[in-house]
């Protein structure tokens, strides 16, 4: 083999102009990639049906926050563990299942933060199919009352569901 022919290598298959462009734009998409995430643009739609402060349904509690809101108090939305530990009043919507342990061990860890408020699930809701005409996202429709069972949470208080008249029931708080 002579020298001439190892001493060919192929061309580079980028330029230097290239590679710095492909550098460029990689950094303008991960800033905007960073700036959606945190404009809150990277996720979907909170409105699934479930009873807190993103629901639009039956058993969420949007319009509560979207009235505090417009009235001037400060409402944050979050579902991350870091804001149990702000200051303020702190309104905790857990579902029916939720584990009691967990809910009491939030509420003792911010008796010296700030107020607490756990809102008790109304009803249960089930999503209404999306085959339904005239449905929006987020809806639900009833499927029954019942008490929540936190066991571990203010074990003290109990709640039963009892007639009120005509067919009706309600919760009652004993």
């Amino acid at each position: 083999m002579s020298a001439d022919a190892m001493s060919s290598q192929p061309a580079n298959p980028f330029s230097p102009r290239a590679a710095l462009a492909l550098v460029l734009v990689g950094a303008v998409a991960f800033i905007v990639l960073l700036w959606t995430i945190g404009a809150g643009m990277a996720s979907g739609s909170v409105n699934d049906g479930g009873g807190h402060a993103g629901g639009k349904g039956l058993n969420g509690y949007a319009a509560l926050a979207d009235y505090l809101d417009r009235r001037g108090f400060a409402v944050r939305r979050s579902r991350s563990a870091a804001a149990l530990a702000a200051p303020g009043l702190l309104v905790l919507t857990p579902p029916h299942d939720a584990d009691g342990a967990e809910l009491e061990r939030i509420v003792a860890a911010r008796r010296h933060i700030g107020p607490t408020l756990v809102v008790t699930p109304k009803w249960i809701g089930a999503p209404v199919g999306r085959g339904v005409p005239g449905t929006q996202q987020g809806w639900v429709r009833l499927a029954g009352m019942a008490t929540p069972r936190w066991e571990g949470f203010l074990d003290y208080l109990s709640a039963k569901i009892v007639p009120i008249g005509a067919g009706h029931t309600a919760p009652l708080w004993l």
